[in-house]
């Protein structure tokens, strides 16, 4: 019983964190995973709807859905993989690029008005905390590519 305690607990924290963080975005339109999405490309040079899915933590339909609606605000464009036509890339635009400039800094605003989560953690718990649920993920792992086998991402 006290398993199942827990893991409510965390997904009552990680609900109320995630509400909270997307209700700081409400101003700009777009939501956490739209945001999240566009900040990873940031970083690569192209990202495919599958691993989007993956990254994501979504079936593909739904990535896909992320992806057009993004698209149709020109902050993202797909093409055809030349190493593989029948793969597509989506990369970020300029346009997205300046955009999520202006979210994120809409997005550090709030945070700083806010409350640190693990902020009712001293140094010694907040490193224990941490792996915990390093061990937890760890332990978690199997499931992850069960979950991905149930999706069709082998």
């Amino acid at each position: 019983m006290a398993t199942k305690n827990a893991m409510a607990k965390i997904g009552i924290a990680h609900l109320i964190w995630k509400r909270h963080l997307q209700a700081g975005l409400v101003s700009c339109n777009i939501s956490l995973k739209q945001m999240y999405l566009l900040n990873q490309l940031r970083d690569r040079d192209y990202l495919h709807p599958t691993d989007i899915a993956e990254i994501l933590f979504c079936d593909r339909p739904t990535a896909s859905v992320v992806i057009a609606n993004l698209e149709k605000r020109g902050w993202l464009t797909r093409e055809r993989d030349p190493d593989n036509a029948r793969h597509v890339r989506v990369r970020i635009t300029a346009a997205g690029g300046e955009m999520l400039e202006e979210i994120n800094a809409v997005h550090r605003g709030n945070l700083q008005r806010t409350i640190d989560p693990l902020g009712c953690f001293d140094a010694a718990e907040l490193k224990q905390f941490n792996g915990l649920l390093d061990r937890l993920l760890i332990h978690l792992a199997p499931l992850r590519g069960e979950i991905d086998q149930q999706n069709g991402r082998t």
